[in-house]
């Protein structure tokens, strides 16, 4: 403790004030959207999904952003850019959302390629069309269990060099005449 001009100051007291604001600052950093209408999501999750923060015009958008698969905007060797602002190595997207592919999480490698579980989350956001970009130099396998897992859920899929992929993709989303997901390997 220290005392001057009669005031005793405590280190209790200063760190009590200082735990206080810094949980007050996360609470409510916590509870308003972002700029996009988005909480706070791990930057790897982009969502596009309303809050009751949002007005009348932002629950339009955001509806509207529901049903359209976000547009790549540019894509090279080991990136990809969506409309959303979002940047990824290989990517997953769908009608509202786009999501970092790794492919640690379900062991895909080259060979056998895209496997079933890569392409569920894709797949569960009801898209009728799926759209496989099996990389740059067309690398990235694609196995008859998969195609036939995507078929069979009378999803139309399509599999394309990852330029041509995205191409395709982008045409389909401009379209708008059906639901489009992708998944894009941005490499060999």
């Amino acid at each position: 403790m220290v005392q001057k001009g009669g005031v005793i100051f405590g280190v209790s007291a200063v760190t009590c004030f200082s735990v206080g604001l810094l949980l007050w600052l996360f609470i409510i950093q916590a509870d308003i959207p972002d700029t996009i209408g988005n909480s706070r999501l791990p930057d790897h999750v982009n969502t596009h999904s309303r809050s009751q923060y949002e007005d009348d015009d932002a629950q339009a958008r955001s509806v509207r952003d529901e049903t359209n698969s976000p547009k790549v905007t540019s894509y090279s060797w080991g990136n990809i850019k969506l409309e959303n602002g979002s940047t990824y190595k290989d990517c997953k997207v769908w009608p509202g959302g786009s999501i970092d592919w790794d492919w640690a999480t379900t062991g895909t490698h080259h060979s056998p390629g895209v496997q079933v579980e890569d392409v569920n989350d894709i797949i569960d956001s009801s898209v009728d069309v799926l759209v496989i970009g099996n990389g740059m130099q067309r690398q990235l396998g694609v196995p008859a269990d998969t195609l036939d897992y995507v078929t069979g859920k009378n999803i139309e899929v399509l599999v394309l060099q990852t330029e041509k992929a995205i191409e395709k993709y982008n045409d389909l989303v401009e379209e708008g005449e059906k639901r489009v997901g992708g998944i894009f390997h941005s490499t060999c």
